[in-house]
């Protein structure tokens, strides 16, 4: 398999055209990632070809490393910076699982296109995903959850501080 990678002007021509949306951010350390909370909000009419977007609430449950984080950082976060709605179609589920798979995979499937209750499934399916995050799983985890700022900032503080 290619191996991704990250950072300023490094792509990787296997990700999706939605892993570029902030290409020069570095990835987001797999700690925090995993303290991520998501909760699917509601399914809104997509464009043209009729595609619904699939609304999630994330939110950072703040682990006890992120206090010192928090304390190092030269500007303080609010705890608004931690909450933010990411918006996604379903190919681009499809397409996330494909990028995991290339990068060792998650233990739970996608449910599929036509289940009933898929967004019960498509929120458990982030959940396992964000719990078993690896480091390499963590640079299109938080592009598909369109991590904030505030996020990649402390990530970077956390690296440091390690």
């Amino acid at each position: 398999g290619k191996v991704v990678m990250w950072g300023r002007g490094r792509r990787s021509t296997t990700l999706p055209k939605w892993a570029f949306d902030q290409p020069d951010r570095i990835p987001i350390d797999e700690r925090l990632l995993r303290g991520v909370a998501v909760q699917y909000i509601r399914t809104e009419k997509g464009d043209d070809i009729g595609a619904g977007v699939h609304v999630l609430a994330c939110r950072l449950v703040r682990p006890t490393s992120l206090n010192a984080v928090v304390h190092a950082s030269q500007t303080k976060p609010m705890s608004s910076d931690f909450t933010w709605d990411a918006r996604r179609t379903y190919a681009q589920f499809v397409e996330l699982q494909q990028e995991l798979q290339r990068h060792g995979g998650v233990d739970v499937a996608l449910p599929s296109k036509e289940e009933r209750n898929k967004e019960v499934g498509l929120e458990a399916y982030l959940r396992a995903c964000l719990r078993e995050c690896t480091v390499r799983q963590s640079v299109v985890l938080a592009a598909f959850l369109q991590a904030p700022q505030a996020l990649y900032d402390c990530s970077d503080s956390l690296r440091r501080l390690d």
